[in-house]
C-alpha cells in the first residue's frame, strides 16, 4: 500500500492496486481484458477519486498479450 501511496502513477490490472489507487486518489492506468466492463469498472463518477484510463484488448475477453506497450503508455 505504501508503494501505491508514494507513486505518481499506478499501472496495474483489475485487482487490489486499482482499488487502492482510486481510494488514494492516484492517477491510474488499468490494463483489463474487458470481460467485466461496466460491471466492476470504470467506477461511477461519484466514486472516482482520480484520473482513470482503462486499456482493453480489441475484443472483450481477448488475451492481455494483444495489448501493446504503446497502448498502455499512450
Amino acid at each position: 500500500l505504501g508503494l501505491i501511496q508514494n507513486s505518481r502513477l499506478v499501472i496495474c490490472n483489475d485487482s487490489f492496486p486499482l482499488h487502492a489507487a482510486n481510494a488514494l486518489a492516484k492517477p491510474l492506468v488499468c490494463v483489463a481484458n474487458g470481460q467485466f466492463e461496466g460491471r466492476y469498472y470504470p467506477y461511477p463518477n461519484e466514486l472516482r477519486f482520480s484520473a482513470h484510463q482503462f486499456v482493453l484488448p480489441p475484443t472483450p475477453g481477448a488475451p492481455l498479450a494483444s495489448i501493446s506497450p504503446d497502448q498502455v503508455l499512450n
